[in-house]
């Protein structure tokens, strides 16, 4: 219930903001010109080159009735390079052109769409527009800002005229074997529609004392609002976008009124403060006031399997280690970098801060795993370290790193994307990471005998295996890590067969079975084609945490715990389960699904996995008196329907009950269905 409070009520409020009302980005811009009907197959051709999936283009049917489109027929091969299918026709733009749209509708595949723009200066511009979806039209979407640039003047610039030149549609991932069809309809113009997206002017104060906005079950949630309205609407929202409960408050002048509510039970919330009689404009401006309401949950030993990136490293502060564990998530994955170990060649010694952090999250039962990473300007010019004195030097610094943190430290991965080139600007040659790991991890278990030495360092695919786990690298492995992102792509059928294909070139190269370690994948919630919704963030945790445990995962790192900044539009700032520390750390839903996966798997063992052919997944674990079922329909518009066992309780991916019996509606959100032991 929300309510305010009665005169007489005194409390010590601290002013604190809150997150930016998201807007679904199509709110914010209008359709423009319609630059092409996309009925012509003709002038828009399936292109062949080195890097082409196969693609032929027929006359189709498009959303409206009598309405033509294309029908775009594709096959990918799982090709070792590139891969995607490219439709090709010019199609001049105007200056100051500020987004394009193209109506498009998926097949079985969730294929990530994207556009590219010639300039003038013969530079090629990529834009995404987002994913396909399954038997739907929707409106792929991409403004011609930021996007990725190559060839031409490479000045980065979208300098006019410039023209779209072809329609793209990539892989899922690396080895992506597929048939299937799409249909595309309406290239047209988008502009920004003013006025949206304006401060709302509505002051939000919690108790002085509150440093999380997470509270437990049964606990009152205190907040104090002021604005320059005799009342707001304050309306409870959950991450479905259900409206749980709405009052009006009236506001006192010029000081801020109190109010209380106290929600039913564990869940993500969203206490949406709105002015009045604009509570239903899309595109009015409101307060989000998110919190989370979660059982007592600290990280146990049996909870190493779930972890989260860190950047306390790179300085985050101290703060966030409490709401890290009170999810009952117990291991972080950190750096400790060799720049900061060794400034001046042959002067070792772990930073005060670095140490700090450690010890930090020790306090609160974290468990670090630690990267090993990147170069050193007194080694071999600040590049990889491939010479015998960068690799004597850096297998110095990684057994340091092993025997003076102990007892701390238990996990070391040896440099995080080697040839990906991740902090160093260039690709690293993957003949140069076996001699470097093997020197480090023999350094490493000198230092600590009983250190889990984790290798490759976040690959994508396997293709550079055999190179990096040459000559007995592969063997002193303890577990090998791969980052496999495919945002914003719905975690299933692809995850599995890909984790299960790296886990069998990974065993192949190094000749013996290695335990794989996921430790980076994530879905950001930037404001752009690529970016997932905080919903769609929490239930492709969700689902992509049952997929890889279930496919031989042994500990799954979700990239990353906090927003590493404030903009929007951009993805690295953007892949926090929470906020960034400036709004708080207020939890976003994946949050709260994710402390709420750790719960219901605590205790339990994988009992039986199994998909059906109408593509639901259904996965139980079991306990000594009860078991959970989870389940999910393998793609977007599916609906399966699952005979629930008598007596069995039925939860959302929150905690939340659901109403369900005799049979449970199985959609892509996962559903947890709880049965007590006969």
């Amino acid at each position: 219930m929300v309510t305010t409070y009665q005169a007489g009520f005194a409390q010590d409020w601290k002013e604190i903001k809150t997150p930016p009302t998201r807007r679904d980005i199509l709110l914010t811009y209008e359709r423009g010109e319609v630059l092409d009907p996309l009925d012509d197959p003709a002038f828009w051709q399936g292109m062949t080159h080195g890097q082409s999936a196969k693609a032929t283009v027929e006359p189709g049917e498009g959303p409206e009735a009598g309405q033509q489109a294309l029908r775009v027929a594709y096959e990918f091969t799982g090709a070792d390079r590139l891969e995607y299918v490219d439709i090709g026709g010019k199609v001049p733009l105007a200056e100051g052109t500020e987004a394009i749209g193209i109506r498009m509708k998926g097949g079985k595949d969730p294929l990530p769409a994207r556009i590219r723009v010639v300039d003038a200066g013969g530079e090629t511009h990529q834009f995404d527009l987002g994913a396909l979806v399954r038997d739907q039209w929707t409106l792929g979407f991409a403004p011609l800002t930021g996007g990725g640039y190559w060839g031409g003047d490479g000045n980065g610039k979208l300098d006019p005229p410039f023209s779209l030149a072809s329609i793209l549609f990539d892989r899922l991932g690396g080895g992506f074997t597929s048939k299937g069809e799409l249909t595309i309809a309406e290239l047209a113009t988008y502009r920004k529609v003013p006025g949206v997206l304006e401060p709302h002017g509505i002051r939000v104060f919690v108790p002085s004392d509150r440093s999380l906005l997470v509270y437990e079950p049964g606990e009152a949630v205190q907040l104090a609002v002021q604005a320059d309205a005799p009342e707001l609407t304050a309306r409870l929202v959950d991450p479905f976008g259900r409206t749980l409960q709405q009052i009006r408050a009236a506001l006192k002048a010029g000081e801020p009124t109190p109010l209380s509510l106290t929600p039913d039970g564990p869940g993500a919330y969203d206490l949406q403060l709105r002015t009045v009689r604009q509570e239903d404009k899309p595109t009015a401006p409101w307060a989000d006031f998110r919190f989370a309401v979660l059982p007592p949950l600290q990280p146990t030993p049996e909870d190493r399997a779930f972890a989260v990136c860190t950047h306390f490293g790179q300085r985050w502060p101290l703060s966030v280690m409490p709401l890290i564990a009170r999810a009952g998530i117990r291991v972080y994955r950190d750096e400790i970098s060799w720049g900061a170990c060794e400034p001046e060649k042959g002067t070792l010694a772990i930073p005060d801060w670095c140490r700090q952090y450690i010890e930090e999250g020790t306090k609160h039962s974290l468990e670090p795993l630690i990267i090993a990473d990147y170069s050193n300007r007194n080694y071999d010019d600040g590049g990889f370290p491939v010479s015998s004195e960068a690799r004597a030097g850096f297998a110095r610094y990684a057994g340091t790193l092993a025997g003076e943190l102990q007892p701390h430290l238990k996990y070391i991965e040896v440099w995080n994307e080697w040839c990906g080139g991740c902090g160093m600007g260039k690709p690293g040659p993957a003949e140069g990471y076996a001699p470097l790991f093997r020197e480090a991890a023999q350094a490493i278990r000198a230092a600590n005998p009983d250190a889990t030495v984790i290798g490759i360092g976040g690959e994508w695919d396997g293709k550079p295996f055999p190179q990096m786990m040459a000559d007995g690298a592969g063997a002193a492995m303890d577990a090998f890590s791969i980052h496999p992102y495919h945002y914003p792509s719905l975690a299933g059928p692809w995850l599995r067969d890909h984790l299960q294909t790296a886990s069998a070139q990974a065993a192949a190269a190094a000749g013996k079975p290695l335990p794989l370690w996921i430790t980076e994948v994530g879905w950001p919630t930037q404001m752009d084609a690529r970016g997932s919704s905080f919903l769609h963030q929490a239930r492709c945790l969700v689902r992509m945490m049952v997929v890889a445990l279930t496919s031989g995962a042994k500990l799954i790192v979700w990239y990353d715990f906090k927003d590493d900044g404030l903009d929007l539009t951009y993805n690295e700032n953007n892949f926090g389960i929470v906020h960034h520390q400036d709004y708080l750390l207020a939890p976003k839903p994946a949050y709260v699904a994710y402390a709420h996966l750790i719960e219901r798997l605590r205790g339990r063992k994988l009992a039986d996995q199994q998909v059906t052919p109408e593509g639901l997944w259904q996965t139980t674990y079991s306990g000594d008196e009860d078991s959970v079922t989870i389940l999910f329909a393998a793609a977007q518009g599916r609906h399966v329907p699952f005979r629930l066992p008598a007596g069995a309780r039925v939860e959302d991916m929150f905690g939340q009950p659901i109403a369900a019996e005799g049979q449970l509606d199985v959609t892509w959100d996962p559903a947890f269905v709880l049965e007590r032991g006969q």
